[in-house]
């Protein structure tokens, strides 16, 4: 999911749809067959991705038919090693995610925005509690930004996602900016490899500056009230970066005057989810292997109401 996100195998799917294989990051594999045609996996592709749109509109009453019908389509075929992969991970994210919302939505007069990769699924249509006033968290998505992507000069299409759905938001608004974990499961590793960097620490500190300034210009341009949630750190193997990332990062914020006058603020609150150790996962928090459920988000109402102004 979002370039290649892990997910574990033989998760379960939403009560009424059938259990399933989670598709993996793997690439196409020799030895690995699919009984589909490519016309048949391109339309397949084209249902899952209606799922992933209707969930993000917020359109839900038509979701739990809609994954009933088609999870059997995918069940036992090694989706996740064809170019459909990444659409059926965001299908089965949804179908998860489908267990956590209740039937019909709140309404609420308040908005706070959801503006991220994948994980900003997690959050998207639940209500948290702000200063005393109920607030529906509605989905912006920009799938698979990474924070490198938002550097001057660059032209890649997530970027243009980004733009788009950042322009989208109300000026004046609460907006809760949910990224950085796949510059710390791919991204960065990668360049440092490349001799991009000499560390990990400097690939990040880099990384992170680029996305200080976007955060920025954008807040100066809406006049947003910019949540800085953390990257989650699901993946084991990677969880030791995620947090050093998130440590930087709040260490880099704080050194920026701008987060004094109640413009930007870190949510902090990543270390609720870890061992107190922070090696291991606080298991209630799992949902299909690579993000959060929905019980997370009290971690986040509190972080947000212990600001000093918002």
């Amino acid at each position: 999911l979002d370039d290649g996100a892990v997910l574990t195998e033989d998760e379960t799917v939403p009560p009424g749809a059938s259990n399933s294989t989670m598709p993996t990051a793997a690439a196409p594999q020799e030895n690995r067959t699919c009984e589909y045609s490519q016309g048949d996996l391109d339309l397949m592709a084209l249902w899952f991705a209606a799922v992933k749109m209707l969930f993000v509109q917020g359109v839900l009453s038509p979701l739990p038919n809609l994954v009933t019908l088609l999870d059997p389509l995918r069940k036992g075929k090694d989706l996740h090693f064809t170019l459909i992969r990444n659409e059926q991970a965001y299908f089965c994210a949804v179908g998860h995610l489908l267990q956590y919302i209740t039937f019909p939505l709140r309404e609420t007069p308040n908005t706070l925005y959801v503006c991220g990769d994948s994980h900003s699924l997690t959050p998207s249509w639940h209500v948290v509690t702000v200063n005393g006033e109920p607030h529906v968290m509605k989905n912006c998505l920009v799938t698979g930004l990474k924070c490198w992507h938002l550097r001057k000069g660059a032209h890649f299409y997530p970027k243009y996602n980004y733009e788009a759905m950042t322009g989208l938001i109300p000026a004046g608004s609460t907006v809760m900016m949910i990224f950085g974990e796949i510059d710390c499961r791919e991204g960065i590793l990668f360049a440092v490899e490349k001799g991009r960097y000499a560390s990990i620490e400097e690939g990040m500190k880099h990384t992170i500056g680029i996305y200080i300034d976007a955060l920025l210009e954008l807040q100066q341009k809406k006049n947003f009230k910019l949540l800085v949630h953390p990257a989650l750190p699901m993946l084991d193997v990677t969880r030791h970066l995620v947090c050093q990332f998130n440590d930087l990062l709040r260490e880099a914020l704080s050194q920026q005057p701008v987060t004094d006058n109640g413009n930007i603020h870190w949510l902090d609150f990543y270390k609720g989810l870890l061992s107190d150790d922070c090696k291991e996962l606080n298991s209630q928090y799992l949902l299909d292997g690579t993000h959060c459920n929905p019980s997370y988000l009290a971690l986040v109402q509190d972080a947000i109401n212990n600001l000093r102004s918002l």
